[in-house]
């Protein structure tokens, strides 16, 4: 029962840098290829940042508390 908040956590983390890695990796290619961009450029643009913010702020508190507060048995 204890590794569960550990893989929790090491799965969390591995979220967070493919969140990151995919929303720059998509920032990057609609920046630099004109053709692939469309009218609502600013709609994804914005989708990116959201994502990259969220994943920046919530998965490290997230894997805190896993890491930091394992869940226990219940009381018998």
């Amino acid at each position: 029962m204890c590794a569960l908040p550990h893989l929790y956590a090491a799965l969390m983390v591995f979220s967070c840098v493919a969140s990151v890695s995919g929303n720059l990796l998509q920032l990057l290619l609609q920046l630099l290829h004109k053709n692939l961009r469309s009218d609502t450029l600013i709609l994804m643009l914005s989708c990116c940042f959201s994502d990259i913010t969220l994943s920046l702020s919530a998965f490290p508190l997230a894997v805190y508390h896993a890491v930091s507060h394992p869940p226990r048995p219940p009381p018998q």
